[in-house]
């Protein structure tokens, strides 16, 4: 990916590394393993830490997309077989010459694959550092009655095919799809939070939130934001 220089990387035990507030709820999906990771935010330029969480110590390789384009970037996947090549880094740095965006990881247990238009791909959960916005993003925590809406934004490269929105959670929520909310914008969905079960899950402060929905065999993770006080 042009523009972007590797500076260093190190593979950490996950315990080692200080989870930021609302963590990825570990072992709350119903829905199989997830992936998320913790970034820089958006308009970062210069050096950016990225981190990986996962739900089940079987994924142990992984590979970023570092613009959310759609192509891998890290490890370098140029001339790579359809399997791809991998890292077992869970922590790295990484220096964007123009303003950081938006990023993606895909985890691995190194055996599980599946096979499209002729070809093995891995399964594996990914996870998103975007793609979902919850509103309201804030709210009163004595106050929790009522419902949220999660706008999930399905990334272009993505199957549509492949996802299973009536198979999603907020944080361990269940979430609600609403296909007819959904009519004319086919490159979203939108879902539907208790907000007192997820004010119970969260508690007060401000929180990335992740929607975690059934995808390829998997689980594909999308990040917002959201503030209890």
């Amino acid at each position: 990916m042009r523009g972007l220089v590797i500076v260093a990387g190190l593979a950490l035990a996950l315990l080692a590394i200080p989870s930021p507030a609302a963590a990825f709820h570990i072992g709350g999906s119903h829905y199989g393993p997830g992936v998320v990771l913790w970034a820089c935010d958006p308009g970062t330029v210069g050096t950016c830490v990225f981190t990986v969480e996962v739900s089940n110590s079987s994924l142990i390789f992984f590979r970023f997309d570092l613009n959310a384009d759609g192509a891998w970037d890290f490890p370098d996947h140029t001339g790579a077989a359809s399997i791809g090549r991998w890292t077992t880094l869970t922590f790295f740095t990484w220096r964007f010459a123009s303003p950081f965006s938006r990023a993606c990881v895909q985890a691995w247990d190194g055996l599980t694959t599946r096979l499209v238009n002729g070809r093995f791909v891995p399964v594996g959960p990914m996870g998103c550092t975007d793609f979902v916005r919850i509103t309201p993003s804030r709210w009163w925590r004595y106050n929790p009655n009522g419902v949220v809406f999660a706008r999930f934004e399905i990334p272009s490269w993505l199957a549509r095919g492949d996802f299973q929105p009536r198979l999603a959670e907020v944080e361990g929520v269940p979430a609600m799809w609403m296909p007819m909310n959904g009519q004319g914008d086919p490159g979203h969905w939108l879902f539907r939070v208790d907000r007192g079960e997820l004010t119970h899950v969260l508690g007060p402060g401000d929180h990335t939130a992740h929607l975690l929905v059934r995808w390829a065999g998997s689980t594909f993770t999308a990040a917002g934001q959201v503030t209890i006080f």
